[in-house]
């Protein structure tokens, strides 16, 4: 979901250790979310799933691109981490313009000399789009 230029970035099997900042609603991630978008101190939330059912929503505050995330511990074991963890960070985009041009290149240069597959890296890209060898 996005707010303003926002948008949520999430985190598949990570933990973030950012401070907590109180518990949200457990009746889904988007009211997971949305708890952390009625407290200021918030920007990501933590969410651990036992089955289909929502069993903590820790709602976090880090600093900027600083998450703090680490893999859950394997269950069993010693203070086990059992379910499925996963983090989503409320994250405003870099200002419009501030990127580098060097840096894009570069990235764009291994799909055109073949040395990577656009459509492999983006599955989502029609193949229409890319360029035909």
């Amino acid at each position: 979901s996005e707010e303003g230029n926002n948008t949520w970035v999430s985190f598949p099997n990570q933990i973030s250790y950012c401070n907590w900042k109180g518990d949200g609603s457990l009746d889904s991630v988007e009211a997971c979310q949305a708890s952390c978008l009625g407290n200021s101190e918030c920007n990501g939330v933590t969410i651990r799933l036992i089955g289909d059912e929502i069993r903590n929503c820790l709602m976090k505050k880090c600093g900027e691109n600083a998450y703090d995330l680490r893999s859950p511990i394997p269950c069993p074991g010693e203070d086990c981490q059992s379910g499925v963890w996963d983090t989503y960070m409320y994250i405003a985009p870099p200002p419009e313009g501030s990127g580098s041009p060097k840096l894009a290149l570069q990235y764009l240069l291994q799909y055109a000399m073949g040395e990577k597959s656009w459509l492999e890296d983006h599955p989502d890209t029609m193949s229409s789009d890319a360029a035909l060898s």
